[in-house]
């Protein structure tokens, strides 16, 4: 039996910019010295990111939002996913992303919907489809609380 121990840290921003709903996220995942495991070095699989997010259209009852995320892990190389959301009146959405750099992954699609619950909450139900490429597709579906 083989074992090791050791600790990570994650560090991140989310900046404002104040111009419109202009933000920019950073992050830095698995901080940490290396460790050694049946006496090789491991490094700790650090990962940079970097995202901007803004709403494209606000207007009564209508949102439409981008984002864009670029990823520099340190084991293997880059990253980028964008995406979008259309919200209509904060209870209906409809989202599609695409990722590149990926081996099989490529494009996302998906719905949902957030309803109040007379005086327990809000609930909500999601849906989505990813193309894995030669694996085939992957169906997710979610359902959130919030009281």
């Amino acid at each position: 039996d083989y074992s090791v121990e050791g600790f990570v840290g994650v560090f991140g921003t989310l900046y404002n910019t104040g111009f419109r709903s202009l933000q920019i996220g950073l992050m830095i995942q698995n901080m940490g010295p290396e460790l050694t495991y049946v006496d090789e070095p491991v490094p700790m699989p650090a990962t940079f990111k970097f995202g901007v997010s803004m709403n494209l259209v606000e207007t009564p009852g209508q949102v439409v939002k981008v984002a864009a995320e670029f990823r520099h892990p340190s084991d293997t190389s880059e990253k980028i996913n964008v995406g979008g959301e259309y919200a209509l009146n904060g209870m209906y959405f409809v989202r599609a992303g695409y990722k590149m750099g990926y081996d099989e992954e490529s494009f996302t699609v998906g719905g949902g919907a957030k309803l109040t619950v007379g005086t327990l909450g809000n609930l909500g139900v999601d849906y989505s489809y990813a193309d894995f490429g030669f694996l085939g597709g992957v169906h997710r579906a979610g359902i959130s609380v919030e009281f």
